[in-house]
């Protein structure tokens, strides 16, 4: 998309932005939940630009990557790597991936099919990005990795917090000479993968180097796009001198050239030297008459005619040229050189974006300050390390319970074998496919890559990039590649963190399949329903609409497309057990007042599938030899039985957070007194209470001594086993 685009469609004048403009409570929540729906400045509406266009340079970069990750990992083609990245057995042992597709005919006879058939994919990639750069007219050496830079030789390092890249370093002495340019100019060097891993930096495979430079790439072109749309919105001016004042010099530092170029050709035609054509055509640009006189003197001098007076005028006249235009270049050059002075010193109401894409210019009327300054905090993530820590105790708990089974099907996709019954079985023939093969879900995206460019709002979640399996992804506790024993670590932080790792790498290892799954089938589901409802999107603004349906009828969303800051999405998960899936049926449920194609399909799609919930529960209860008023019990959300069968003791249902929002709203409407008592007989509370993250839930649990169902959690061993391990 480009960024016009994205702005006609994230600022429609509609009646819910209407609305929420107009209700100042409603307008101060949105500042912090909804930053979009408020975003009423330039500034904050170029934000909301950069946030779309980053947003879906995430899902673009997975389609592009899926096109050589389809072959297998880096580590399946080429086998294991030691800590400094260097291939650690077979023929090419001690060489880096990158070495090798920087020098690929050295090593391609010790490489296998397989081998070349990767890199060669990988070099495609390569190859699309530099057009990618040269279309959006993005200067290639300028760039440094995580920029798109090139990088296939160099030992790269990345510090990863919350599964983003904050810094890249590299290991090695840096530049080979002084004043000599690198793509990484700026950046600190390591010069010991020692100094590296004690700054927590780790090594950076190339397969996913390549996906950083993917995605950097593309980060890059929306950086660029928004930065060009902002400058349409706001008055500017430049730090350097009018084109009038650059011409000018440049004009007459060519004249100075071409002058000093006919001295010098008429003196090697006087010495019986070839002038070339090329040096004559080059004088006559600035000289013409001066150029064919020395043209028309060069066969009479190669004869020996008598030329001594014609080349005496002729160098009086050539020398006098660089006299004057030495003193013209310079006057010129001055003139130009206090323009730029005179640029770069601001006047008190104006200012400047310190971004790199907006260089050279400053911003200026009586907005620019303000512009500036919000442009300024938006560019600082704001991460709590804190936040870090506890955010990843709650992603693995968060995996645990909504998405370490089959969980999907009866929570995120409850909905979809009632509204989309042939999405549901490809669903469930992902969620299969996923499971037994780590490859499927790149071949899959990889055969529907056309549609996913034709809806680039659609999420589509990958191992460890969705709020389900971020306990999967690089960092987190079910990561599976932690080290153990890592070098540079204190005896005792090794001794007291040495059997949460053994844990989190036995579990991260056994339950990586169930994570690849739950991606697989949310995938399946999103790409088959946007294929199944295309037809629907017949401008860009109603395909926005279906992406964002097919997005929260899956219980997906994206809080950073709207411009919540990382610092609020931090602490979001910090305190809710799962703030995205929260979103998205919120967003679900509100569309269901709405017009347009959103509230359309969510009226229809709710519909069908609670019809078909409906339809499902008689059944089950029928099966199980229930009467009518059984039946019944178990359609009332009234009753502990909403939903819900005894099997074994326990209480088995299907979940969803709509059959939640049902019961409270029931239970509130019948017992109204309810919500104003300060107990878990409050609905309300009780909801709000069974949201809760683990981590803040279980502290609270054993700050009351209940958990929210009211069992006690401190009344004995057996008691705090069963609520809090």
């Amino acid at each position: 998309q480009d960024a016009q685009t994205v702005s006609d469609i994230a600022f429609r004048d509609d009646m819910v932005r209407f609305w929420v403009n107009n209700q100042p409570v409603l307008r101060a929540l949105s500042t912090v939940l909804n930053p979009s729906a408020v975003a009423n400045t330039p500034a904050h509406r170029a934000l909301i630009v950069r946030a779309v266009l980053r947003d879906e340079a995430i899902q673009k970069s997975q389609g592009v990557i899926s096109y050589f990750s389809e072959l297998g990992t880096q580590e399946k083609v080429f086998g294991k790597l030691n800590e400094r990245g260097e291939i650690a057995s077979g023929k090419l042992k001690g060489l880096t991936v990158g070495d090798i597709a920087q020098n690929f005919k050295k090593y391609e006879a010790q490489m296998t099919d397989a081998e070349k058939q990767w890199l060669n994919r990988a070099n495609d990639i390569e190859n699309a990005v530099k057009d990618y750069f040269i279309r959006n007219d993005i200067d290639i050496n300028l760039l440094a990795l995580e920029e798109g830079g090139h990088f296939a030789t160099r030992r790269v390092w990345a510090k990863v917090v919350e599964g983003e890249v904050l810094d890249i370093r590299y290991v090695g002495p840096g530049p080979g000479r002084p004043g000599a340019k690198i793509a990484t100019q700026k950046r600190r060097w390591f010069r010991t993968e020692a100094d590296a891993i004690k700054e927590g930096y780790r090594y950076i495979p190339y397969d996913q180097a390549l996906y950083l430079k993917v995605q950097g790439a593309y980060n890059q072109g929306a950086d660029k796009q928004m930065a060009d749309w902002l400058l349409l919105q706001v008055p500017w001016r430049t730090t350097g001198a009018s084109e009038e004042l650059i011409l000018a010099a440049e004009q007459a530092k060519l004249k100075y050239r071409h002058s000093q170029l006919l001295v010098a050709a008429l003196n090697r035609a006087v010495r019986g030297e070839r002038v070339p054509d090329a040096t004559i055509n080059s004088i006559a640009r600035s000289y013409p008459n001066q150029a064919q006189e020395l043209k028309d003197l060069i066969p009479l001098i190669q004869e020996g005619l008598p030329t001594a007076k014609k080349v005496q005028n002729l160098t009086r006249v050539a020398k006098g040229l660089v006299q004057t235009n030495k003193s013209a270049s310079q006057r010129a050059i001055n003139a130009r050189a206090r323009a730029r002075e005179r640029a770069l010193v601001m006047k008190y109401e104006e200012a400047v974006i310190p971004a790199p894409v907006f260089a050279g210019k400053i911003l200026t009327g009586p907005e620019a300050k303000k512009t500036a300054q919000a442009m300024r905090e938006a560019f600082d993530p704001g991460f709590s390390k804190a936040l870090v820590a506890v955010n990843k105790a709650n992603a693995m708990v968060r995996f645990l319970i909504l998405a370490g089974d089959a969980s999907p099907f009866g929570i995120q996709l409850i909905f979809l074998p009632g509204a989309h019954p042939v999405v549901a079985t490809k669903a469930v023939r992902g969620y299969v496919g996923a499971l037994f093969s780590p490859e499927f879900l790149a071949s899959y995206k990889t055969k529907h890559k056309d549609t996913i460019d034709k809806h680039p709002n659609l999420i589509l979640p990958e191992l460890g990039t969705a709020e389900m399996t971020e306990a999967m992804a690089s960092g987190g506790w079910l990561a599976g590649k932690q080290t153990l024993l890592p070098q540079n670590e204190s005896y005792w932080k090794s001794l007291a963190l040495v059997i949460p790792r053994v844990f989190g790498k036995g579990a991260g290892y056994v339950l990586n399949p169930f994570a690849r799954a739950y991606a697989g089938a949310m995938t399946v589901a999103g790409i088959e329903m946007a294929e199944a409802m295309e037809y629907m999107g017949t401008t860009p603004e109603r395909m926005a609409d279906l992406d964002q349906h097919i997005n929260v009828f899956r219980g997906m969303t994206s809080s950073a497309r709207i411009g919540v800051t990382p610092h609020w999405q931090q602490l979001e998960r910090a305190s809710i057990l799962a703030p995205m899936y929260n979103r998205g049926i919120a967003a679900l449920l509100f569309d269901v007042g709405r017009g347009g194609i959103r509230g359309a399909q969510a009226r229809w799609g709710l519909g069908k599938g609670i019809s078909a919930l409906i339809a499902m529960a008689v059944l089950i209860s029928l099966a199980r030899g229930e009467d009518a008023e059984e039946i019944l019990d178990h359609l009332n959300p009234l009753s502990p039985n909403f939903f819900t069968w005894d099997v074994a003791g326990q209480k088995i249902g299907p979940g969803s957070k709509v059959r939640a929002v049902v019961k409270i709203w029931s239970l509130s409407i019948d017992n109204p007194e309810s919500l104003f008592q300060l107990s878990m007989d409050n609905p309300a509370l009780r909801f709000i209470r069974g949201n809760l993250s683990p981590v803040l839930s279980s502290g609270l649990d054993l700050i009351t001594g209940r958990s929210y169902i009211g069992d006690p959690t401190r009344d004995g061993m057996l008691s705090f086993s069963k609520e809090m391990l």
